[in-house]
This record gives C-alpha cells, structure tokens and sequence, in this order.
C-alpha cells in the first residue's frame, strides 16, 4: 500500500495528488505538515491513522481483502476452455 504518508489524516488533503514537493509536507523524516489544514504530527501517527481508517472503511464495506494478503495466490478463470491454447 502506497501514499498514505502523503494524505492527512485529519482533513483528508492528498499531497501527491497536489503534486507539491514532499520537501514542504514532510520536511524531516519524522515530521507530516498538513498543507490543507496546517497540522502538524509525527509522520508515522499520521500513516498509521490512515491505515486504520481506510482499514475501517473496508470492514464497514465489507470488502473481501484476501486476493491483496500476502502469499495469495491468484484466481484461476472458471471460464470453460480457460487456459487452453487455440487450435
């Protein structure tokens, strides 16, 4: 999962879509400063509450995550003759 370290878990702004330089978001490694609202919080705690948020959201959707976990396998076609080579 990628790019929740530019979004801000408080008011939702999305640095990478804005294109602005990861210098002005993230000027140390630990620090995130929310363009959009001005926050300020360690950058780690604001990845880790967008994780859980988007976790949460998946739960209350229902989504089936099990083709994204690690070491799935993916799903073989059930079409018939799937897999089978023209003649």
């Amino acid at each position: 999962i990628n790019g929740f370290s530019g979004i801000c878990s408080e008011c939702g702004h999305n640095h990478h879509e804005a294109k602005i330089d990861k210098a002005v978001w993230r000027p140390t490694r630990n620090l995130f400063h929310c363009q959009g609202c001005n926050r300020l919080a360690h950058s780690d705690i604001n990845a880790a509450q967008n994780l859980k948020q988007w976790g949460e959201a998946l739960v209350r959707e229902q989504v089936d995550v099990s083709p994204y976990l690690p070491g799935a396998k993916p799903k073989r076609s059930t079409r018939k003759g799937a897999g089978k080579k023209a003649a």
